[in-house]
Order: structure tokens, then C-alpha cells, then sequence
């Protein structure tokens, strides 16, 4: 009976999922269709967002390795590039938040970024090897890497934002995020596997005695990198393709935001300063989970557990995505946010007393775990920061509130940039990565960044809570968008609208339940062509 029960269920499910395929669902705005297209595209949008990491000059792997850069170097480019960083953000800001094309503000993007990406891949895999002057090499390697940041930046900017104006359902938007979440982060699940499955393969030699894993062999860097980063940002053209920017604007909304307008207005809007403020300690918070590589190369010495414990590293953070929005309807985002920071505390101090590699493998792991719900969260909060900034000025800002966002990160790296240098420094480590095999230089190393790491998820939880947008909040705010946007477009009058709208902020029930039925059906509309798409992006 249980199992005739179970096969009606699955049933029941395929045929509601084959008649919403092409056709969103009574009261949603994506069918099934287009989700699909969104999670599978984003496996390779964000499986491509990874691939930079393996380019990125870190101490004892990849292509510092490889070339031998030393630790003091890898500090100057990393100051150098966040310089560059925080030069270029207003740039990307002004050309994404002044786009207007027939493929929506967005799309554009992830459509036509991946050709000077993948170049960028292979120069930066040959170029700068050729070259035999010492100090040469590492300047052109820093401006080829600092011309695929700008061209990756812009990618990934693009397909995070197409998940915040996807839906103008808060809800909807959030199951997305959290199904999409769990699906495409298999791409760097995938990519992080599949890596050094191939580098250590293929490239993997000996040499007087050491063996040199291929993940720090040149060749890795000019065929393996350029290669995957072709297959990522191949699969990311389906979500380009197969979705649609649903912004709740009038139809005859032009996006134009001046860019010292822009700047005024981003800096008065309080939930980015918050939003940002949290932001800030995002990379070091995580550092537990982030010596698994130096563990498996320098401590297992094992070419093949690197791939494996990815592999096992990249379910934990799936339950996480998964319960995100059952958890964010039951206690909220900030309590959420505040417990998984305290989690991050929690399972990060033992590596602090006892640096035993499989403690830190399964502390990490456990990290990882502790952290999933705020892939979810993170893409939430920006995404009402960006409502919130509407509802304030009447402007889509998502240029600008994300790149002067990336300018506060890359001054406070700048600012903190100097730790893991001097970390390793005064534990003997300065170029050469093999000193590392010795216990008395990676566990002190280790132990000390874990610290640091506590610290800071234990400042995230500090500036959670001044974060009082609720969800409530948010539905209301995003009701009102909806209300303006129809008296704009002439569907309801201008004092209706006002009146529709003091109502809503007042949380009169049939004021909300009255707004909600008159943007569906006019997205209805939209939807069955009978009045111009808002999301073409056309004047």
C-alpha cells in the first residue's frame, strides 16, 4: 500500500511538472522550464567562478607553485589587485546599472563575457612563463590576472543578479535560490573534483627526490584551466538563453542612473552599509575549511585525496541550501545568519588546539556545513537591499550597490592583507613551497589563521544584528513596487495607488491580498503578450 501510495505521489508530481513545463503554476511567474534552465546554466556560471581560484596567487599551491613566486610577492599582487579592484568597480557599476538591450540588463553579459574570459585563461597559462626576467614575469602575470578579474567580475555580477529579478515573488525567489543553490553548486563541486583529478594525473613528477603534484606544473595552467573554463561558460548561455528579467517596473521604464546620483544614493541606503558590514569578514570566517589542499599535498601526500575529500567537501554544504527557506520562515534571516556565524565559531577553535590533518578535514567540513545556509541568505539579503533601494529612490541600483560593496571588501583585504603573509613568514615559510612538509612550519601556520577566522565570524555576528528588514517587511515593500508599477503603466490612478499603498505599509490584509491579485494577473498579461514585456529591456 505504502509503496502504490508513493508511486501515486511521484506520479502526481511528473504530471504537474509536465503541465507547468512551458506554463508557470496559478499564482508563481516561473514555469519549470525556465528554473531548470536557471540551475543547470548556473552550474556553469558558478563552476566558472571557481576556476579563477586555481590562477589566484596563493602560498604553497597553484600557480604560485608553479612559478615559484615568493610569499612577499604574492602579498604585493594581492594589494595591487585589490587596488585595481576597487578602481574598477565603479566602471562595472555604471555599465551594468545603464544597460538596456533586448536581452534584459543582465543577460548580455553572461552571453558574450566568456569569449575574453577563456583568452584571458590561455594567456595567462602561457604568457607569463616565457618570460625569464624574474620581476617581468610577475608584473605581466598580475596585469593578464587583473584583465580576467574584470572580465569574470562582470560575469558573475550578471548571473547573481538575474536570480534577484528572476521572480518579483520574495518567495519564489528564495525556493529558487535554495533549489538552485543545491544544483549548481555541483559545478564547483565538479570542477574542484575533476581539477586535480586531471592535473595530478597527467602532470604529476618527480624531481630530486620531491614529488611536485601537477596542480603546481605549468602545464596544468595552459590546457586543463583554459579547458574548463570553456565547458562552465558554455553550460552558463542556457541560463541566458532559456530565462527572463522580471523587475517590478513599469513597462516604460528606462534604466538611466547618472553615476554621482548613483553614488549619492547608494551611500544613504542603510542596508547596504549593514549588508556590507557582514560582508566584510565573509573570507576570513571561513578560513578553516580552506586548508584541506595543503593538507592533502603536504601532509597526506596522497595525489589523489585531494579530488576525494573535494568530493566529500562539496555535500556539506547541501543541507544547508536546502533548509534555507524552511529555516528563514521559521526563525528569520538575521537569527539564521547570527547561528550559522556562531556555528563557524564553534567547530573552528579545535583546529586552534590540535592540528591533526583529519581534525582539520572533518572541523572543515563541518565549517562548510555551518556556512551553506548563507549561500542562500547572502543572495537574499542583497536582493532586498536592492528592493529596498527601489522602494526608496525608485531606481534598479545593482551595479552600483554591488560594486561600491566590492570596493568596502577589497579595502578591508588591503587593510588585513598582510596576516597570512606574516603568518607563514614567521613560521619559516617565504617561496619555497616544500618547507611545508614539515610539521613544525604547517601546523603553527594553520593554527594561527584559524584563529583569525574565529575572530571574524564572531565580528559577523556583531553586525547581524542591526539588520531589521524582515521578511515581512520585505513582502510589503515589494507589494508597494508592484502597486507603483501598475499606476505608471495607467493600470490603476494615481490616488487609488497611494491609497493601495499607505494601506499595504499599514499591513491591511485586503490591501495586500487585492495588490498581489492585480500584479499577477497584469504579469499574466505581460506573459501572454497582450501588453509589452517590461523584462525586454527595450524604450
Amino acid at each position: 500500500m505504502a509503496a502504490k501510495q508513493l508511486m501515486a505521489k511521484i506520479g502526481n508530481a511528473w504530471q504537474y511538472v509536465k503541465k507547468h513545463w512551458d506554463i508557470p503554476p496559478q499564482g508563481k511567474f516561473l514555469s519549470f522550464k525556465e528554473a531548470v534552465a536557471y540551475c543547470v546554466g548556473g552550474m556553469g556560471a558558478v563552476g566558472g567562478r571557481v576556476i579563477p581560484t586555481f590562477v589566484t596567487l596563493s602560498a604553497g599551491i597553484y600557480t604560485a607553485a608553479a612559478l615559484n613566486i615568493s610569499v612577499d610577492d604574492i602579498f604585493w599582487v594581492g594589494l595591487v589587485t585589490s587596488i585595481i579592484t576597487i578602481l574598477r568597480a565603479p566602471l562595472i557599476s555604471y555599465i551594468i546599472d545603464n544597460t538596456n538591450t533586448k536581452y534584459g540588463k543582465f543577460r548580455p553579459y553572461i552571453i558574450w563575457m566568456p569569449i575574453p574570459i577563456v583568452i584571458s585563461f590561455f594567456l595567462l597559462g602561457w604568457v607569463p612563463a616565457a618570460i625569464d626576467n624574474y620581476v617581468a614575469m610577475v608584473i605581466v602575470y598580475a596585469l593578464i590576472y587583473n584583465v580576467l578579474q574584470f572580465f569574470v567580475g562582470v560575469h558573475s555580477l550578471a548571473f547573481t543578479s538575474l536570480s534577484q529579478v528572476i521572480s518579483p515573488s520574495p518567495q519564489e525567489r528564495t525556493q529558487l535560490m535554495s533549489v538552485g543553490a543545491f544544483v549548481y553548486s555541483l559545478g564547483p563541486s565538479i570542477v574542484n573534483a575533476v581539477f586535480p583529478l586531471l592535473a595530478n594525473f597527467l602532470f604529476t613528477q618527480t624531481v630530486d627526490g620531491i614529488k611536485i603534484m601537477g596542480i603546481n606544473a605549468l602545464d596544468t595552467y595552459r590546457w586543463i584551466v583554459p579547458l574548463l573554463a570553456a565547458v562552465c561558460y558554455a553550460f552558463a548561455l542556457i541560463a541566458a538563453f532559456g530565462t527572463k528579467e522580471r523587475m517590478m517596473i513599469s513597462k516604460v521604464y528606462v534604466q538611466r542612473v547618472k553615476f554621482l546620483d548613483g553614488v549619492r544614493k547608494t551611500v544613504q541606503n542603510k542596508y547596504f552599509w549593514i549588508n556590507n558590514l557582514h560582508r566584510l569578514w565573509e573570507n576570513l570566517k571561513v578560513v578553516g575549511a580552506s586548508f584541506f589542499i595543503w593538507v592533502c599535498t603536504y601532509m597526506l601526500q596522497n595525489e589523489f585525496a585531494q579530488s576525494i575529500v573535494v568530493t566529500v567537501m562539496g555535500t556539506a554544504s547541501v543541507p544547508g541550501m536546502l533548509l534555507a527557506p524552511m529555516l528563514i520562515k521559521r526563525i528569520g534571516v538575521r537569527k539564521l545568519v547570527v547561528i550559522s556565524n556562531i556555528l563557524l565559531v564553534v567547530f573552528t577553535l579545535p583546529i586552534c588546539f590540535f592540528p591533526n590533518p583529519w581534525l582539520i578535514l572533518v572541523a572543515g567540513y563541518m565549517v562548510t556545513l555551518a556556512f551553506g545556509v548563507q549561500i542562500v541568505t547572502n543572495s537574499l539579503m542583497m536582493a532586498q537591499t536592492y528592493d529596498y533601494q527601489q522602494f526608496k529612490t525608485g531606481d534598479r541600483m545593482e551595479g552600483f550597490l554591488s560594486q561600491f560593496g566590492e570596493i568596502l571588501i577589497q579595502v578591508t583585504t588591503i587593510a588585513v592583507a598582510y596576516i597570512g603573509p606574516a603568518i607563514s613568514k614567521a613560521y619559516g615559510y617565504f617561496d619555497d613551497a616544500t618547507v611545508l612538509y614539515r610539521p613544525e612550519v604547517i601546523e603553527p601556520i594553520i593554527q594561527l589563521n584559524c584563529v583569525v577566522a574565529a575572530g571574524s565570524a564572531v565580528l559577523a555576528v556583531l553586525s547581524m544584528l542591526l539588520w531589521d528588514l524582515t521578511d515581512k517587511k520585505h513582502a510589503q515593500i515589494m507589494d508597494v513596487l508592484g502597486v507603483r508599477a501598475l499606476k505608471e503603466d495607467g493600470v490603476i490612478e494615481e490616488g487609488e495607488a497611494n491609497v493601495l499603498e499607505t494601506k499595504i505599509l499599514a499591513g491591511d490584509e485586503e490591501a495586500i491580498r487585492l495588490a498581489k491579485e492585480m500584479i499577477r494577473r497584469n504579469e499574466e498579461l505581460r506573459a501572454e503578450g497582450k501588453i509589452k514585456e517590461a523584462d525586454a529591456g527595450t524604450n
